[in-house]
């Protein structure tokens, strides 16, 4: 007999047994290894053994039993047919090989009907019949007829054209000799439709019904009668899931049913005396109504497993320019990856749900950072295997990091039918971002059905669509932009995929051959755009939106109350009811006026009802009693440069605390700052006055207040250094129409004690022997002047040219020397042996004078300068740097980032003095280097120099310039001045 393996055991599973216990004396062997046996027959052993026990491996049914004892098998018809089991026999601690058991039983009489509500059938629908006993269904017509067929297993009806409309076919259904039959007629015009066969609810909003509008206006059924709903296995639901309202032939269905409802998408069909028709409702965590909506996706790992639709186009631009969102950095992923080497903490907070577009758009997107956040940077972050992003446009510009990409940074997930224009400001000038895209930085999941319009700047590794492919990427599409040409930075993608060369060629391109007509339209001369898909025909939800301001008495308090879904809000605006309480507040139209409010807390609260049904929404508002005079304290009779100060103003009236006061500089000082109330002066700073004013939380100005300002004076002789191994004291030499003889001097804001010599003023080098290697202010209060000058106390001896072995260092004794071992030379080709040289020890022995020549920095972002310069007190002078060495291995936009006498140092500088330079560049641009990344300068004084990026003399938002250093990306500079002053010396 053949048999049919239902569910056969995996071996696997006897891998234990085969270790058991053997003895030669003991014959546990079934008497055959394969049974085919009937409920109450047995399997039994070769030989008589007392206390036998047989057992079932793994029963896979409840409905099947062994008698332990006697191995009769007992089971019942409702298992399948010619199932199989494995059984084993023990005995002591003897184990048997396992046998295989065949069960079967004769099929018996059932009752046998069809499920189908309805007698009309449309091409490619299914007729369902079920059997009493639970078996197999067999379908076939009863005669044949033209153009009808008939799967046997499935009993999927399938209908040639030549078949007309209300054709009659009877179809047999067969259940192992129990048979029924039912005349059908074939359904090929006048359908029932659904409006929309698409809705959605939220999980835990039980409020709200789902509605599916259907037409009748094709059909002869003018009542419009629905006989059930039911399942995707046509089971029909349970009635108090659903109504139907025959007047106005619409369905609703319940948000009862959520209880039997998980997340996701689910199936059901409206079973109509004409035809079924197929709708769907998805379960979802949240409508995307509101940014606050978007953004709290990434308020909790539960969160960013959810399933969310977008239900109208969102402009973050607003959003992301009040500083207090995201502290003015732009948008922060929604998804974000954790760099660590346990991939479950690491992925915890990517994002892992569904994210439904719908058609729409997000625009505004922003970011301007370089934190941890601006790596697998997009709209989303970082995505798992899990997520599905689909139907969704997004416009805006980002200046971030390396895998970042217009939609999603990092994808591992599906992306389907989306779009992005988004403009990627990725460079570092070191050479330092990579993998980003227009569309997708890294991807390692799918992408289908998607085109790019992104202009991408990066430094390697970047395209259009993608930055690095190593998933599959199929139908999608990008554009050439002024950056970028290339569809892929790093990998391949399938031939399916377009790169175009302008905005005509993709505009001219039929998209309606590749895209779903679905979920895309097509217009003439331009690019696809997406259809919103979800149409929803229920309210759901009232929103009172205010601007996101701290509110104070006399304000204009401006609201919107906005009705859900936004498709419905013309039609309901004005069902809606809007209530004010609070003492003194007065509503007229959508403004609320404050000047009279004798509390300080006003509610809005919004509803509507209909069909019986009351939706609300309320918002509680705080509003403050404001400042209505502010004067600065005028107590100040002069303020001393290298101290703070605490700032104060009197106010009116005096018990409001909530009007917050903010003191700002009048312009921009160098060398004065003010955080909170604290104004800080540093003691190089070099003006006669301050000016300072100061603002209320609510808008009120005070008066401006102008303070002198008693400077240090700079001692001539400069900064002053001390060396281990030596006993020098620390002199300083002052201008000799000075009285000395009461002169006051301090460091740390300690008094020393010193000698006076004519006019010089000595301190015991034993005060700053506590405080090696860092900066020591000496004030001097000489008569009614102060005078202020750093002091170093360097733990190392002084190096001179007899601190080095000549075996192991290069002597730099000439500018010819100086050529020879730097690639700076514009006359002259790149030698890589030169740059071989960078990690070696270069001793300075003359002042070098270029006579205004220019050359090229040392160093790049790709190879960087990591030996060791001693400048010896020795002076390099009269040069021009407007490029680093890179120019000569590629001349490229890189070569203006890091510009200095190094272009990048990871290196140490030590004793060197620059005078009368020229230094530009386009950013990180300073006069020893452009860029320091794990480097050292010490004992580097600059001249006269002029050093520019980008036209800034100081640093600016991105641009970072300075008189010693441009950029300071990790490092140490210590003892570093420009004409005897630190101030702008690091960029």
């Amino acid at each position: 007999m053949k048999k049919r393996n239902i569910l056969l055991l995996s071996f696997l599973t006897l891998a234990p047994i085969s270790g058991c216990k053997v003895n030669d004396q003991i014959d546990l062997t079934f008497t055959q290894r394969e049974y085919t046996l009937k409920t109450g027959e047995k399997i039994e052993l070769n030989k008589d053994y007392k206390n036998v026990k047989y057992q079932i491996i793994n029963n896979p049914f409840e409905e099947i039993s062994i008698n332990e004892e006697s191995g009769v098998f007992t089971f019942s018809d409702t298992i399948p047919n010619y199932t199989q089991v494995m059984a084993i026999a023990t005995y002591k601690e003897f184990v048997s090989e396992p046998c295989i058991v065949t069960l079967t039983y004769d099929y018996q009489a059932s009752e046998v009907h069809f499920t189908n509500m309805s007698s009309y059938i449309v091409n490619n629908e299914y007729v369902n019949a079920v059997s009493s006993k639970n078996y197999s269904v067999k379908y076939s017509l009863k005669e044949k007829i033209d153009g009808v067929a008939i799967e046997s297993e499935t009993g999927k009806i399938t209908f040639a054209p030549i078949v007309k409309n209300g054709t009659a076919f009877t179809v047999i259904a067969d259940s192992h000799g129990s048979k029924t039959e039912k005349e059908f007629k074939a359904m090929t015009e006048g359908f029932v439709e659904a409006v929309t066969n698409r809705q959605a609810l939220e999980k835990n909003n039980t409020a709200v019904s789902a509605f599916y509008p259907l037409d009748f206006s094709k059909s002869t059924v003018t009542e419009g009668n629905v006989i059930t709903v039911v399942d995707s296995l046509n089971n029909p639901i349970d009635k108090s899931y659903y109504k139907y309202d025959a007047k106005n032939q619409r369905l609703e269905i319940l948000p009862s049913i959520l209880s039997t409802l998980g997340i996701g998408t689910n199936t059901f069909k409206i079973i109509t005396e004409r035809n079924s028709v197929s709708i769907t409702l998805d379960v979802i965590t949240k409508f995307i109504n509101t940014i606050e909506d978007l953004v709290s996706i990434n308020n909790s790992i539960e969160n960013l497993s959810g399933y969310y639709i977008l239900m109208n186009d969102l402009d973050l631009t607003d959003y992301l320019a009040n500083e207090g969102n995201n502290d003015g950095l732009g948008w922060t992923p929604i998804g974000l990856y954790t760099d660590t080497l346990d991939t479950n903490i690491a992925t915890q907070y990517s994002f892992k749900g569904t994210f439904d577009g719908n058609g729409h758009v997000i625009s505004g997107l922003y970011a301007k950072r370089k934190d941890t956040a601006s790596f697998n940077a997009g709209l989303f972050g970082y995505t798992t295997s899990s997520s599905t992003i689909r139907n969704l446009g997004v416009e805006g510009e980002l200046t971030v990091s390396s895998y970042s990409g217009g939609l999603v940074g990092s994808n591992n997930g599906i992306i389907e039918n989306c779009w992005s224009n988004v403009k990627m400001n990725v460079e570092s000038g070191e050479n330092a971002y990579r993998y980003v895209g227009g569309f997708v930085g890294n991807n390692f999941g799918t992408i289908k059905n998607c085109y790019s319009l992104s202009d991408v700047l990066c430094d390697s590794y970047f395209g259009s669509f993608v930055g690095s492919n190593t998933g599959f990427i199929e139908n999608c599409y990008a554009l050439t932009t002024e950056n970028c040409d290339k569809f892929v930075g790093y990998g391949t993608v399938s031939k399916s995929c377009v790169q175009f060369e302008n905005e005509t060629q993709m505009k001219e391109y039929d998209f309606s051959m590749k895209f779903d007509e679905s979920s895309w339209e097509f217009n003439n001369d331009d690019y696809p755009s997406l259809k919103e898909v979800l149409v929803e025909y229920n309210l759901r939800g009232l929103n009172i939106t205010i601007e996101n301001k701290k509110y104070f008495k006399g304000d204009k308090i401006n609201f919107t109350v906005e009705i859900y879904p936004k498709n419905l809000e013309e039609q309901y605006k004005n069902y809606v009811k809007v209530k004010v309480s609070g003492d003194g507040f007065i509503k007229s139209s959508n403004t609320i006026y404050t000047e009279n409010a004798t509390s300080n807390e006003c509610v809005i609260e919004a509803s509507i009802t209909l069909n019986n049904q009351t939706l609300s929404s309320s918002k509680k508002i705080s509003v403050y009693d404001k400042l209505t005079k502010i004067e600065l304290n005028n107590n100040l009779e002069y303020l001393e440069a290298g101290k703070r100060y605490a700032l104060a103003c009197d106010v009116t009236p005096l018990n409001v605390k909530d009007d917050k006061i903010t003191y700002y500089l009048q312009s921009r000082y160098l060398g004065a700052s003010i955080k909170d109330n604290i104004l800080t002066i540093d003691d190089e700073f070099n003006l006669s006055s301050i000016t300072i004013y100061a603002k209320t939380e609510s808008g009120l100005t005070s008066n401006t207040l102008t303070i002198p300002v008693k400077t240090q004076n700079i001692i001539s002789s400069g900064v002053v250094t001390l060396y281990e191994g030596e006993n020098t004291n620390l002199e300083f030499e002052f201008d000799n129409s000075l009285n000395l003889e009461d002169a006051e001097v301090l460091v740390f804001n300690k008094k020393v004690d010193y000698q006076i010599n004519n006019n010089k003023i000595t301190v015991s080098r034993s005060v700053l022997e506590s405080s090696k290697d860092m900066k020591a202010r000496f004030i001097f209060r000489i008569n009614d002047s102060i005078y202020g000058i750093d002091t170093y106390y360097f733990s190392h001896n002084r190096y001179t040219e007899d601190s080095f072995n000549n075996e192991n260092v290069i002597f730099i004794n000439s500018v010819e020397d100086f050529y020879s071992n730097f690639n700076v030379d514009p006359s002259k080709e790149y030698d890589e042996n030169k740059t071989n040289n960078y990690d070696k020890t270069f001793v300075l022995t003359n002042d070098l004078d270029f006579n205004n020549k220019e050359i090229y920095a040392i160093g790049h972002g790709d190879a960087k300068f990591s030996g060791k310069f001693y400048g010896n007190g020795h002076t390099i002078s009269n040069f021009k740097i407007k490029k680093n060495e890179k120019v000569l291995v590629e001349n490229s936009t890189s070569c203006y980032y890091g510009v200095g006498l190094f272009g990048a140092l990871s290196g140490s500088v030590y004793d060197l003095k620059l005078r009368d330079a020229n230094i530009e560049g386009n950013n990180f641009v300073g006069g020893f280097a452009g860029m320091v990344v794990d480097g050292y300068l010490e004992n580097c004084q600059a001249y006269n120099l002029k050093v520019i990026a980008s036209d800034y003399e100081y640093s600016s938002e991105d641009i970072r310039v300075g008189k010693i250093v441009g950029r300071m990306f990790s490092g140490q500079v210590i003892c570093a001045y420009h004409d005897n002053v630190s101030l702008n010396t690091i960029g």
